[in-house]
């Protein structure tokens, strides 16, 4: 899963960037280059902050200690912070699956959405110069319109046939997005949108102290969990993305997905092999395996069902796929 951090010119996003990813477990791509769609025009961007991050997940915790699997795997997010905010930066975001929108004040909020609905026009006309297919045509149209209107295209009423097909232009405002606000105190406004607040600066000064001094200030300060677990519990909810397990051989592991993807779906995103010869598969949500305390006591309950390849995964589920 990649999460595309943007922001105005000093609204502190690399510093976000930062506090999203200083931890161990950090893995740092670094000046790695991204693939990204050629339909924008907008070709060769310069190279990103890239980290891939270990998701923490108490209900893995959770599983883990139970089954006591040799390995345990935590779902990761790749966090995408492009240099600047140009036209070119912004091509490295066309791969993410959401967006963390960095602002430093509530005001500040639509003067940067406006700036994305101004770049995805650009590509919407671009794009409609270029295409010779009608239904591709009529979709532009329908997205040039929403954003003449000052709108995003996530406001369109899309099936899915054509938001996979917008999705290859790497139109922004098609992302789902969560805003965080960053400021120097923590004294911002509620205006109605949910928003994660973060005393960006001091709370990266506050993440390189040791425990026991982080303990000592934490009060004082009124700094409160690190920003990755108010991002995974508040955040990713509202980027629709969700998690499943596996408990596969000696090894129980955390996948995320988009909300709404189909079984079968999710089977390919755990092997192409399973996608293509899936059979069925057995699920469970995590809070009936808890309540049940194991797989031998969930299915003496009946609390194990089979499902077909028309099931929607629902955030919790622990699946075993069964395939050719």
């Amino acid at each position: 899963m990649k999460i595309g951090i943007t922001g105005l010119q000093g609204a502190g996003k690399t510093t976000i960037f930062r506090l999203l990813t200083t931890r161990p477990d950090a893995r740092r791509v670094g000046n790695g280059k991204l693939s990204f769609p050629d339909k924008s025009g907008f070709a060769n961007p310069p190279n990103p902050n890239i980290a891939s991050i270990d998701i923490p997940d108490e209900r893995l915790d959770y599983l883990a200690n139970v089954l006591q699997p040799k390995k345990t795997t935590y779902a990761k997010i790749e966090f995408i912070d492009p240099p600047g905010f140009t036209k070119s930066s912004l091509s490295s975001l066309q791969v993410v699956e959401g967006m963390i929108y960095v602002v430093n004040s509530p005001e500040s909020l639509q003067e940067l959405k406006s700036e994305l609905i101004l770049r995805d026009m650009e590509i919407c006309e671009n794009s409609l110069k270029k295409s010779i297919d009608p239904k591709e045509q009529e979709s532009l149209e329908k997205c040039k319109s929403i954003l003449s209107e000052g709108k995003s295209i996530r406001k369109l009423e899309l099936n899915e046939a054509q938001e996979k097909q917008l999705r290859g232009f790497g139109f922004l405002t098609l992302k789902p997005s969560i805003v965080i606000i960053n400021v120097s105190q923590d004294k911002t406004e509620d205006r109605g949108q949910k928003t994660i607040q973060v005393q960006g600066k001091l709370e990266l000064e506050f993440s390189e102290l040791s425990a026991d001094e982080q303990k000592e200030y934490a009060k004082e300060f009124n700094i409160g969990e690190p920003l990755l677990n108010r991002f995974t519990k508040e955040g990713l909810p509202q980027l629709n993305i969700i998690s499943f397990f596996t408990t596969v051989g000696q090894e129980v592991r955390a996948w995320q997905i988009q909300e709404g993807i189909s079984i079968i779906k999710a089977a390919g995103k755990v092997h192409s092999a399973m996608e293509h010869g899936f059979i069925r598969a057995e699920i469970i949500g995590f809070e009936n395996f808890k309540q049940a305390g194991s797989f031998k006591e969930a299915k003496e309950k009946g609390l194990i069902q089979t499902v077909k390849q028309d099931y929607i995964v629902k955030d919790g589920d622990i699946i075993e796929f069964k395939f050719n």
